[in-house]
């Protein structure tokens, strides 16, 4: 779980699963993930717009240095989150086999720790012109246990 603030209002972004995608050429990993908005005290109740700039995804050697592996496609680029809602969104990640194997290297034998970059734009809708642009860059942690990746996504 990671929290953000934007202004007095604050995005609470969370990881919720890892998948393998069914009828690909190469292995693709679906990651989903949810996004909680909540309107600041006092602030009025806009909606808030979501324009994702950049995605990546990116594991940890054993020291906790992050390494890029590849691009976190977006299923949707542009999220429109309501005050006090809950938004579900996923991306894509292509794994081809000799990223695979350097992901091996990486992860040591141990757990794969893992995250996603995520870089965006973000303003509050109203009628007249958005009150204001901010710039973010979050960063989406999760950590998939050795028989997982082993069972579910590396042999897959």
């Amino acid at each position: 779980m990671l929290d953000v603030l934007i202004g007095t209002s604050r995005l609470i972004f969370n990881y919720k699963s890892l998948k393998t995608e069914e009828f690909t050429l190469v292995p693709r990993l679906s990651l989903d993930y949810e996004i909680q908005y909540s309107p600041g005290a006092g602030q009025p109740t806009y909606n808030l717009l979501i324009n994702i700039v950049k995605s990546e995804f990116q594991v940890a050697t054993k020291i906790g240095q992050f390494l890029y592996v590849g691009i976190a496609t977006p299923a949707q680029t542009f999220l429109k989150l309501m005050p006090n809602s809950l938004t579900n969104s996923s991306f894509f990640i292509d794994l081809d086999y000799y990223r695979l194997n350097q992901i091996e290297k990486v992860r040591e034998g141990g757990d794969l720790r893992a995250r996603v970059e995520i870089s965006f734009i973000s303003e509050w809708e109203q009628w007249r012109e958005p009150l204001s642009k901010n710039y973010n860059t979050v960063y989406l942690d999760f950590r998939i246990p050795k028989s997982d990746w082993v069972e579910k996504y590396y042999l897959n």
